[in-house]
This record gives C-alpha cells, sequence and structure tokens, in this order.
C-alpha cells in the first residue's frame, strides 16, 4: 500500500548506449514506471530543458527534461526527473524551482558516470522542503486530450506548477520560445493558450441503477461521488459535452449548466420519472429533485390508502345491506310476536315449528311457510293466545274482533319499543292495514 503522503520520484532517460533506462526511483509504483516512455525523439529537437505535467489514471507526475546529457560514451542523451504524488494530492512550496534544481544536483553528482553516484535518501534530501496537500475534488478528473503550452518566461509557467491543474488534458509540454522545433514531434497535440475552468456541479435523485453520465461521450466514473439522497457531484470542465443517459431505453439528454456549484435535478430532464406506482394501480406524482420529495409520496399514498379502505367498508355496508332484504328483515309484511312466533296480517299464527294455527285451533300445513330473520326482536310481554272460537260475549265483539284487536295492541306495543327507524316505520305500516281492517 502506497504512502498518500509521500512524494515518489523516479530519474529515467538514456544513459547506456541506446538504451532507456530507469536510473534511479524511489519506489516500485508499476502504474508509473509502466507509463513512462522513451522520449529521445522529442528531446533530441529540443535546446533546452523543457517541462510536463501528465496524468495517469491514480498519479500526477512533474517532470523535467534535460535534453543536452551525455551518455558514457559521449553521445547525445536525455535525462527526465519525475516527482509524483497519488492524483487527489498537489505538491506545494514550490514545485517548479525544485525540479530545475533536482536535475542541476543530478548533473553535477552523476556527470557521466555510468553508475550512479548518489543514493535514494540524498535525492530525497533535495526536495524535503516540498509538502504534499489534499487535493480540491477538482484533481481527481483526468482529461483526454494532448497538448502544448508555448511560454516566454520560466515565471510564465509557475502557476501551473504550484497548482498542476491541466483541465481537460492527460498531458500538457511547456516549451519555451526556443524549443518550438518540439512541436513537429507532438503529433495529435494541440496549443493550450488557457486551460478550462473547472465546473463543479450537483445532480440531485441521481440513480446509478436508472442513469449513466456521459462526459465528452465518455462513461463518467461515480463510484465514491454519490451523497446522502442519491446526489451526484460532478466536476467537468468549460466546454465539455455533458449527457444523462436513461438506460432502460438509451433515451439521453444533454446537461446545460449555467453556473459553477449549480444543481439541478433528474425530474427536469426526465419528467416522466416523476409518476411513482403505489397500491391500488394508482400514479400519484413526487417531488421533483426536491428534498422533501419522499416526504409528500408518504403523505399522499397515506390518503389513497384511506380512501381506498372507506370505500371497501361501504362496499361491505351495502352488501349487508342486500343480504339482510333477500332474507326479509326489512319485509314489512312479516312480523314478530312478543313470544317468537309469526304471525300474518289475517290474524294466522305460526309456531316456531313452521305450522300454522287459525283461531278455531285447528293445525294446518301452509304450502309456503314464513320465517323470522336470523335476528328477532323479542318483548318481555306474556304470550297471547286467541279462543278457541267461541264468542265470550265481551262486548258481543266476535273471535276474530278479538284477535284482531289483540294484535293491534301487541303491534303498537311492539312500535313504541323499537329502536330501529326502518323497522319502525315498517311497523306502523303494518298497524295502520290492520286498523283499516276494524269493522
Amino acid at each position: 500500500m502506497q504512502n498518500n503522503d509521500k512524494i515518489y520520484f523516479i530519474i529515467s532517460g538514456i544513459r547506456d548506449g541506446f538504451k532507456k533506462s530507469h536510473l534511479l526511483c524511489n519506489n516500485n509504483i508499476a502504474e508509473v514506471i509502466d507509463y513512462i516512455d522513451d522520449r529521445r525523439q522529442i528531446s533530441n529537437s529540443a535546446i533546452d530543458r523543457f517541462y510536463t505535467i501528465e496524468k495517469t489514471p491514480n498519479y500526477t507526475l512533474a517532470t523535467v527534461f534535460n535534453p543536452n546529457t551525455k551518455d558514457q560514451v559521449g553521445r547525445k542523451a536525455y535525462v527526465a526527473i519525475s516527482l509524483f504524488v497519488k492524483k487527489d494530492c498537489i505538491i506545494k512550496g514550490g514545485l517548479l524551482e525544485t525540479l530545475n534544481h533536482l536535475m542541476s544536483y543530478y548533473e553535477s553528482k552523476q556527470r557521466n558516470e555510468a553508475v550512479n553516484m548518489f543514493t535514494e535518501q540524498m535525492f530525497e534530501a533535495e526536495y524535503e522542503n516540498l509538502s504534499v496537500e489534499k487535493a480540491n475534488i477538482k484533481q481527481i478528473v483526468n482529461g483526454k486530450r494532448q497538448g502544448y503550452f508555448i511560454y516566454e518566461a520560466l515565471n510564465a509557467i509557475n502557476e501551473h506548477f504550484d497548482y498542476p491543474e491541466i483541465n481537460g488534458y492527460k498531458i500538457v509540454y511547456f516549451l519555451s520560445a526556443n524549443n518550438t522545433a518540439v512541436i513537429n514531434e507532438l503529433i495529435s497535440y494541440e496549443e493550450v493558450k488557457s486551460f478550462p475552468q473547472s465546473i463543479l456541479f450537483q445532480i440531485s435523485d441521481f440513480n446509478t441503477i436508472k442513469y449513466d453520465l456521459l462526459i465528452n461521450n465518455e462513461s463518467y466514473a461515480t463510484a465514491g461521488m454519490l451523497s446522502v439522497g442519491n446526489h451526484l457531484k460532478v466536476v467537468a470542465h468549460q466546454g465539455d459535452k455533458i449527457t444523462i443517459v436513461k438506460k432502460q431505453n438509451n433515451l439521453s439528454k444533454n446537461i446545460n449548466i449555467s453556473f459553477n456549484g449549480e444543481t439541478i435535478g433528474v425530474y427536469s430532464y426526465f419528467p416522466e420519472e416523476k409518476m411513482q406506482q403505489v397500491s391500488g394501480g394508482i400514479s400519484i406524482p413526487v417531488g421533483g429533485g426536491s428534498i422533501n420529495g419522499p416526504k409528500q409520496v408518504d403523505a399522499r399514498k397515506k390518503k389513497v390508502d384511506k380512501i381506498l379502505k372507506i370505500a371497501i367498508l361501504l362496499l361491505l355496508v351495502a352488501i349487508v345491506v342486500i343480504v339482510l332484504n333477500i332474507n326479509g328483515v326489512f319485509d314489512p309484511k312479516v312480523t314478530q310476536t312478543p313470544t317468537g312466533e309469526t304471525q300474518t296480517p289475517t290474524g294466522e299464527t305460526q309456531t316456531p315449528t313452521g305450522e300454522t294455527q287459525t283461531p278455531t285451533g285447528e293445525t294446518q300445513t301452509p304450502t309456503v311457510k314464513t320465517q323470522t330473520p336470523t335476528v328477532k326482536t323479542q318483548t318481555p310481554t306474556v304470550k297471547t293466545q286467541t279462543p278457541t272460537g267461541k264468542n265470550t260475549g265481551t262486548n258481543n265483539k266476535t273471535d276474530a274482533e278479538l284477535a284482531l284487536e289483540s294484535e293491534i295492541k301487541a303491534l303498537e306495543k311492539k312500535i313504541s319499543l323499537e329502536k330501529n327507524a326502518t323497522i319502525k316505520t315498517s311497523l306502523r305500516e303494518q298497524l295502520s292495514k290492520l286498523k283499516n281492517k276494524r269493522p
């Protein structure tokens, strides 16, 4: 594991004939060692020292080149000294001046010798004035372009090495006006007049499962960049093409950033994503990039659930009413005597066994039997029985008239005790019919 606070060095170039060599280094970082290639062709075109800032996937390198050295047999050669740190760090303390000092130290110590004339520790002591600081998030993103920067005076490029930020580029050569011949060797390189400014912005509600972010048509590494609430922090540069792609249907939308530090919402580019399915198949809108979006969804979902529960309850009540009507609970033609027996308007009394008894006492079995509902209303009165059909002589009324009066009194009693308005209304109608039968 590498130390994030350490400044590494590597000395490379040509010292043994025409063979490129890593002359000395204080690390075994393969990513950097393998990256440093033979710059002999470029060095052969240079007159004096030149510099580079370069980015590998995980490191930032600052290098000084001396194109005017000799190998052990006196042939033209070059030496490059690189200092590098992890890409999320920067070197502070006068980096450009220190690189030139290290090259002068090498020349005075090594001269044309075939073996190293100093140790790693001796070389590290020559740049102990430098320190390492954590870089701004801007530094974490590497560019893809290649360029060269022409300067008149060395101090004109100090600012770029004090904070080695080459936005949008992976390598930039810094060449003096004397070294313009080097440009002929830099195929596919563009001249850099100034570096694009970094733009830091945030995308809210960015779900990495649903969306992909492209910068200049290349996928942007979102790992570790998401904060709480799926807010994605993004670093781009002026002129970058920024695109959000919806993975489900490969629909893409280009993003326009108005100012540094701006926050945009995914839903402003994909408004159809505002709809979220909830229980019952009802679609309700959710907050478009708002932090309160989930709370709004919960409140609306609870409201919908409440409405559904009320609707279900009303449906159950309606079903119960229908079933009771089918069973004759609200049939005004059927009444119940205080003893639980059912009595028809004609004065016939039905016993619990279903047999019908006439006023004369004869028992007949009716073809259709009327059963009482499951819920019976009974009063604590004494069962009323009709005479055997003989005239008692009271007021010279017939047995039928006495039975009718008895039934009317029983029904009036029942109405006075009944609390259900619907049943009471039905009983009153029945009472009215009975009274109309009086002679």
